[in-house]
């Protein structure tokens, strides 16, 4: 029974993920020639299986930036929710 229960958990894992990110990948690339202009920065976030991938490209130097004005840009676009079946 311990087994069979055990199974059904991981499999509720994979088919029912829950909604927050369970994971989190961030990758950051930025510029050292001028000081961040997040105008024309982009940023993709997309979450998959429980997994928050997070790619941003600064137009800049990231050292210019607090690590709150960061968290803020990249709470503000968009979460593309993706399923990989």
């Amino acid at each position: 029974m311990l087994r069979m229960r055990g199974r059904l958990n991981r499999l509720e894992r994979i088919l029912i993920p829950s909604k927050g990110p369970q994971k989190r990948i961030r990758l950051v690339i930025c510029a050292m020639t001028k000081a961040a202009d997040l105008a024309t920065s982009t940023c993709y976030r997309s979450l998959a299986n429980g997994v928050l991938t997070e790619v941003v490209h600064l137009d800049g130097d990231r050292s210019e930036l607090s690590d709150e004005q960061l968290e803020r840009f990249i709470e503000s676009s968009p979460l593309q929710e993706a399923t990989w079946w």
